[in-house]
This record gives structure tokens, sequence and C-alpha cells, in this order.
């Protein structure tokens, strides 16, 4: 025969006090430092113009129209040099 256990504890765990830990916060205090005199900002510069040397200008100008080339035919591998000389060309008859 099975026998109950009919003592006086009860079948639920016992529920334990927990105490709440305080932690201690440490206030830390903020140093004022002294403050940068505030100065007017100066207004944006414009965009100011490079100065090109006539070579530079020369190159830059071949560069783009040899890209214009490149792009217009889809920029087909194996082309570039043939789109350069083609270009320098171009601006060389531009030039005389």
């Amino acid at each position: 025969m099975t026998s109950k256990n009919t003592s006086s504890k009860s079948a639920t765990p016992k529920k334990t006090a927990r105490k709440k830990r305080q932690v201690a916060v440490k206030k830390v205090s903020v140093k004022k430092t002294a403050t940068k005199p505030k100065v007017a900002k100066k207004p944006a510069r414009r965009a100011q113009s490079k100065k090109v040397s006539a070579a530079e200008a020369r190159y830059n100008r071949i560069a783009e129209i040899a890209y214009l080339k490149a792009e217009k035919r889809g920029f087909e591998h194996g082309s570039a040099v043939d789109d350069w000389l083609e270009a320098e060309r171009e601006v060389d008859a531009m030039d005389k």
C-alpha cells in the first residue's frame, strides 16, 4: 500500500526572501574648463580655379575626348590606345 506523505510540509518549494542589494553609485564631479572665445566664422571660399599648364590642359582635353570615344563604342576592350591616339590628332588639329 502506498502511503501519502501528509506531513505539515507543503508540496510547493519554499519562497525565500531575497534582499535587494543596493549598489553604491559614486558621483563624479565634472570639472569646468575654460571656454574658447567665440570667433566669427569665415565665409565659405568659392572654388578657386587651379592654374593649369598648357601641357596639362592638352592632356586633360585628350583624356576627355578619348573617354567620350570609348563611351560611344561601349568601352570595348582593346581599343583604348587607338582612342587616345585619335584624340591626340583631334586636339593637335584644333590647336593649329
